[in-house]
């Protein structure tokens, strides 16, 4: 899920900011912080605590805002700096996150002295640590308090949603065999393992949940012990099926077994700092040793994530043609028809995030999604960007195809194989052992690099297998201090992008897996996706001899796994 509403929607409400700064006023502080991410650290977030959502009008899944009293600034990332403007208006100052300068602000909206609140469920350790060092530099302090959000929001209740437990013929471990493996690798002065990420939990206890659009997760906390017990925190409302050696907790209960805990394991990048606040002396920090072995999928998991995107590249080659023998069709109606299409198989669950279906100037926001109130007509002259997925129970997909349904111009070809050419350079990209994504980032930007041209999202991310289209730690992308290697079995994407505002977009996405190479020593990349890329928006005199080939091989082994002779019926 990239967002809930249309990206070019205005929905800044001035009554809610104004009752957050009387609220402050109230609470006797400067200022508070507003983070996307929930109680669960979520990227993705269930409207009932979509707090950031409620206070900015901000759809995006990822932002800070931190309102004070005399002025607020929100920061965002580079895919989300044009929509942040559109929706935010002129409430807050919109700073990119990326950018260092962008803390300057800081400067100018507390003074020495102040305090500035936060939520102690909301944030981690290190996440706290780059707002101290701020206050430490800015001279204003920082206060855990109750949410001010909360106080002025009258939220729906959470619904009710059934979790179920995923076959053995998807995930290719029983969860026993897990708790024993994730044991072997925690901390040797440890009694117990916190787990607060709901992926981790869904992913130890094999266990999915439908708590969170596009997003099979089952909102909980977890406490694995050394024994082999593990006690499972969330509303038993949701967990209708028994687990040998787990306990079904209330989320209310995982306090009491913090204060009353030995030793107990903490990341603290995922953490909420009220829990280590709780435990103290008892928290023993060390890295998740989940997050590794979740990102390195098994050989079933694997196998699965191939079967996802031939059943992914059926259904988007049926629309393309589809969409191709169509006139007057609309950006809904072209998502509408794609989620058709998935729906056609019986191991797709829904969309792995909103469809971004974006026409000419709407391609321009990265993370655009149309809604009644901006639904454009597909025409003719310029870039069609279409970025979908697919949950399906034997694995995630994410896509982005960029189309051309008329002649496009001898410059579109240009910007469009410039991109290509990043695209196909990183897929076949050959990398010592030890490499991070931060390394390969530059492949896929040099061509664009040549031309004085750039891209402001990263180049690629991590995929979970049926969890978060978003998963780490892997990811591609430059000015990141990510440190992690890239493994085999991991999942990252391939996108290169190039927009202009009030234009277009144009990106090309594949996912890839990583596996060992025929070098020693070496890994490479297997791409997954099996969706065909336009070939009259492609200038061949730009493609050198390897490029050519690589795109031959992969439209070969496309056409060699999904079928032509589809019958399309009209609109």
């Amino acid at each position: 899920m990239r967002n809930m509403t249309a990206a070019g929607v205005h929905s800044m409400d001035q009554n809610i900011l104004s009752l957050l700064k009387s609220a402050i006023t109230n609470a006797v502080l400067d200022g508070f912080i507003i983070p996307s991410n929930d109680e669960f650290q979520n990227e993705y977030v269930p409207m009932h605590l979509n707090r950031l959502l409620y206070a900015t009008g901000f759809t995006g899944s990822n932002g800070v805002a931190i309102v004070t009293l005399k002025k607020s600034a929100f920061f965002t990332d580079g895919r989300y700096l044009l929509q942040a403007s559109q929706q935010l208006g002129d409430e807050f100052t919109i700073l990119d996150m990326g950018e260092k300068s962008s803390c300057d602000w800081f400067d100018l909206g507390l003074k020495k002295g102040s305090v500035l609140g936060y939520d102690p469920m909301l944030h981690t350790k290190e996440n706290l640590a780059y707002y101290e060092k701020l206050g430490d530099k800015y001279g204003f302090v920082l206060k855990p308090t109750a949410n001010i959000v909360d106080q002025i929001w009258s939220r729906n209740e959470e619904q009710i949603n059934a979790a179920f437990e995923l076959d053995i013929s998807y995930t290719g471990k029983q969860y026993l065999e897990k708790f024993q493996e994730v044991i072997a690798k925690m901390h040797s002065d440890a009694t117990q393992l916190l787990l607060t990420n709901s992926d981790e939990v869904c992913w130890l206890l094999n266990i999915r949940g439908a708590d969170i659009p596009y997003t099979p997760f089952l909102l909980s906390f977890a406490l694995l012990n050394r024994n082999g017990t593990l006690q499972l925190f969330t509303d038993p409302r949701k967990v209708n099926f028994v687990q040998n050696n787990v306990e079904i907790l209330g989320l209310e209960k995982i306090e009491s077994l913090l204060k009353n805990a030995e030793r107990v394991q903490v990341d603290n990048s995922k953490t909420p700092v009220k829990f280590l606040q709780i435990l103290g002396s008892k928290a023993i920090s060390a890295k998740s040793p989940i997050e590794k072995l979740k990102a390195c999928k098994n050989q079933v998991e694997i196998d699965g994530f191939r079967k996802a995107h031939i059943l992914d590249g059926i259904a988007l080659t049926k629309f393309i043609k589809w969409l191709e023998s169509q006139d007057k069709i609309t950006e809904i109606q072209a998502a509408e028809k794609l989620l058709e299409f998935r729906q056609e198989s019986d191991l797709f669950v829904y969309p792995s995030f909103a469809t971004i279906s974006a026409y000419g100037a709407n391609g321009s926001v990265i993370h655009y999604h149309p809604s009644k109130e901006h639904n454009t007509q597909i025409g003719k002259d310029t870039f069609y960007l279409l970025d979908s997925g697919g949950q399906y129970y034997c694995g995630t997909t994410d896509v982005t195809r960029t189309l051309h349904l008329g002649n496009p111009t001898t410059e579109q070809k240009k910007l469009f194989t410039l991109v290509l050419k990043g695209h196909i350079d990183l897929a076949k990209a050959k990398f010592s052992k030890g490499i991070t994504g931060s390394h390969l980032d530059a492949i896929a930007r040099a061509p664009l690099w040549q031309e004085g041209l750039d891209f402001a999202h990263g180049t690629g991310h991590g995929v979970g297998h049926f969890l978060s289209v978003h998963e780490g730690p892997q990811r591609i992308g430059k000015g990141f201090t990510n440190a992690v290697a890239l493994e085999p079995g991991m999942i990252v994407s391939n996108e290169p992008g190039y927009y202009e505002n009030g234009k277009f977009g144009i990106r090309i996405e594949s996912l890839l897996l990583v596996k060992e190479s025929n070098h020693k020593n070496f890994l490479e990349f297997e791409t997954l996706t099996m969706v065909p890329i336009q070939e009259n928006l492609i200038d061949y005199s730009m493609l050198d001899k390897e490029q050519v080939q690589w795109l031959k091989n992969y439209h070969a082994t496309v056409d060699s796994l999904i079928p032509k002779n589809f019958d399309i019926k009209p609109l």
